[in-house]
């Protein structure tokens, strides 16, 4: 959040008149408590003056409508081994900002987007001033990020890339006698958490497709 809003101020500072309005919104604050990482990044918005410009709003499941209105998605987190974020913003056609060594982000969006130094805001800043005025944020660039998430990064993609990693890397081993039976998986879940129920309904499939017996 401190970066997000450290981001803001850099962007903002090299402004120039004519410029269209540029705003920063930030989805899911939490308490403003002092201490809080929002309690200083509102701070920092007061301090330099562009509190009109820096947003904050609730969290919600609903972030599409977020995503559809904006031009760039900025992924200011210091570590994230696989933002899955990234993949949310690029289906909704977005150029994605993230920090160089902070995770797997650069892997994801890929020349698509942009990894800029470390921790460095400034860095970020400029960056966003080359992209958001750009024909990135136009529509046949939005088009060719939504066409190459659909293509590489569906969830049943995902889960399918993941088994093949899994396979891969578990050494063949005899035979030995199954609960289950012979070709035969049981997958158990506690069937309260939809993310989970997704993840076994998509392994089963997987399972099905080389010819073994699931039952969930």
């Amino acid at each position: 959040t401190d970066l997000f809003a450290m981001t803001a101020r850099e962007f903002l500072k090299a402004e120039k008149p004519g410029d269209p309005p540029v705003y920063f919104v930030w989805v899911g604050g939490g308490p403003v408590h002092p201490d809080s990482p929002y309690f200083y990044a509102g701070m920092e918005a007061r301090i330099h003056g562009f509190e009109d410009r820096l947003m904050f709003r609730k969290k919600t499941r609903n972030v599409e409508p977020y995503f559809a209105g904006a031009d760039v998605f900025l992924l200011t987190a210091r570590a994230d081994p696989f933002p899955c974020v990234v993949h949310e913003a690029m289906a909704c056609g977005l150029p994605v900002i993230s920090f160089d060594g902070g995770g797997g982000a650069k892997e994801l969006h890929k020349d698509m987007g942009a990894a800029v130094r470390f921790g460095d805001p400034c860095a970020m800043a400029a960056e966003l001033r080359e992209i958001v005025f750009s024909s990135a944020v136009e529509e046949p660039a939005r088009d060719a990020r939504r066409h190459y998430i659909l293509q590489n990064w569906t969830s049943q993609k995902y889960y399918e890339h993941f088994a093949g990693l899994v396979n891969s890397a578990i050494p063949p081993r005899p035979p030995r006698p199954s609960l289950a039976g012979p070709g035969r998986v049981i997958l158990a879940g506690d069937g309260a958490c939809s993310a989970e129920n997704e993840v076994l309904y998509a392994t089963a499939q997987t399972l099905e497709r080389a010819g073994m017996a699931v039952e969930i």
